[in-house]
């Protein structure tokens, strides 16, 4: 029965460094999601700023215009390069709307130097038609951020708590700081 302390204490260390490991995971783990949440968070406003300005320089009416379609083109792969570095990012259906909208824009806006195709262009039916697919893209992306990574509630108070506790943080050092100086002085 001497042995029994020194099991009873062995298997104390043990749990103990079980429950520490997995504290330390699943710390980690939050620690990771918010990160790929502020991404994912920075990657949809980025794709909402990008088709907001693409609904501008691909609006029909100004396709019609000389130079305006090599402008448009311009912009269309650059939208098209930036969702190839960030599709990770991006939820698979803002991603899937998204790309068939670039599909869409590089398909048509060359016809726009067509004159003969442009006669028979219905500027009107083209705005509708372009203006639906972006706001099908807009409303994907609002629907798309954090979808499957955080709660926006959770989140959102995390980030709360984490500003409230930097402000203390720095109003304490501030207070250290100063009460040293009046030591000193």
């Amino acid at each position: 029965m001497d042995w029994f302390p020194a099991v009873m204490a062995l298997v104390g260390v043990l749990v103990g460094l079980g429950v520490q490991e997995f504290r330390n995971r699943r710390g980690k783990k939050d620690k990771y999601k918010d990160m790929v949440f502020m991404k994912r968070l920075e990657v949809h406003q980025e794709a909402y700023y990008l088709c907001t300005k693409l609904s501008h320089s691909v609006a029909p009416d100004k396709l019609v215009r000389d130079g305006a379609v090599d402008a448009a083109m311009k912009e269309i792969w650059g939208a098209v390069e930036w969702l190839e570095k960030n599709t990770l990012y991006l939820d698979i259906f803002s991603m899937d709307k998204m790309s068939r909208l670039l599909f869409y824009m590089i398909e048509r806006s060359p016809k726009y130097r067509d004159e003969e195709w442009r006669k028979n262009l219905n500027i009107e039916e083209e705005k509708l038609k372009i203006g639906k697919d972006i706001s099908g893209v807009l409303y994907s992306l609002e629907k798309g951020i954090g979808v499957d990574y955080l709660p926006e509630r959770e989140l959102l108070f995390k980030l709360e708590m984490n500003r409230i506790a930097d402000e203390l943080l720095e109003k304490a050092e501030e207070v250290i700081r100063k009460s040293k100086e009046i030591e000193n002085a």
